[in-house]
């Protein structure tokens, strides 16, 4: 027998309560070697870091990125006529600025450090990308029709409502407490930035953290493979159901847009939305809707 915190407990017990409730890491403890312990957190940061580095350096080629990968509702929805749906996944590997994207890197390595060991790495990687998918299909919901975002946020938010769930089921333990209390002090701070800077998508941010959140219950919950993989199912069908209901706002709209100064303030109609009829509208400039989003905001 193997002394308790009340009574004791047979060895056999104490292994399975000890699988069940794995250890949970402070995420501000310096660790082993990261590439050991986190090596698919080190590739995701190498890879964000590698767009951004790319487009800051080649111009061009950091317009192209931009203009084929960011995700706006016109160009998703199968009401703008496009339905470019690769964009749902490429957007989280492209950022704004160096703020941008050392903010959500940070995040990423600090989240990482503790859910990478404890989810492995493959289930970790899924977890991102689905969380990823579903912040993007939430802002292709809720945005505004011409608004474009780019940002690894919606993952990001993923992880950290993963987090939250894992370490709420643990807040009875000394290092889960700690880590609960951590994380929602993080969260505290994260959306009060949400909020109070402009151009952020707060859509993305929102989707993400509620897959997040639910995928970590579940897979606290349930250990078999069949549920991890249903979970990671039903977001995905999730978040395509909120892009094919995504209408748009009107049969014909218009956009008065600073992008192009060759326009000089002219009305600047999407060649992707339905019936624009640019052709009979003097003074009419007609452009592909890749280039319509008013604004890219920051995910």
């Amino acid at each position: 027998m193997i002394d308790a915190s009340v009574g004791y407990q047979c060895p056999a017990c104490a292994r399975r309560g000890a699988k069940r409730s794995p250890t949970v890491a402070a995420p501000w403890k310096v660790g082993s070697n990261p590439m050991s312990t986190m090596p698919v957190t080190i590739v995701l940061i190498a890879i964000n870091l590698a767009v951004f580095l790319v487009g800051l350096i080649a111009v061009d080629v950091g317009h192209s990125i931009g203009r084929y990968g960011q995700v706006a509702p016109v160009l998703v929805s199968p009401d703008g006529g496009i339905s470019e749906w690769y964009r749902i996944f490429t957007n989280m590997f492209i950022h704004l600025g160096w703020l941008h994207v050392a903010f959500n890197m940070f995040v990423l390595y600090v989240v990482g450090r503790v859910l990478e060991p404890l989810f492995g790495r493959w289930w970790f990687l899924g977890f991102y990308l689905v969380a990823g998918i579903v912040g993007s299909g939430v802002y292709v919901l809720l945005a505004d029709w011409l608004a474009g975002a780019v940002g690894a946020s919606g993952a990001v938010y993923g992880l950290l409502g993963a987090m939250l769930a894992l370490s709420f089921q643990r807040r009875h333990t000394s290092e889960g407490k700690s880590l609960f209390g951590q994380v929602i002090l993080f969260l505290v701070i994260n959306i009060a930035l949400t909020f109070s800077v402009p151009n952020i998508a707060w859509q993305a941010h929102a989707g993400g953290f509620a897959a997040g959140i639910v995928i970590g219950f579940v897979y606290d919950y349930r250990r078999d493979l069949l549920s991890r993989f249903a979970i990671l199912a039903a977001c995905l069908v999730a978040a395509a159901v909120f892009v094919l209901v995504r209408p748009a706002p009107a049969p014909q709209f218009e956009l008065v847009t600073a992008l192009d100064s060759a326009t000089k303030g002219a009305h600047v109609f999407d060649t992707g939305s339905i019936d624009t009829g640019a052709d009979n509208r003097p003074g009419a400039v007609e452009v592909d809707a890749r280039d319509c989003p008013d604004r890219r905001v920051a995910a």
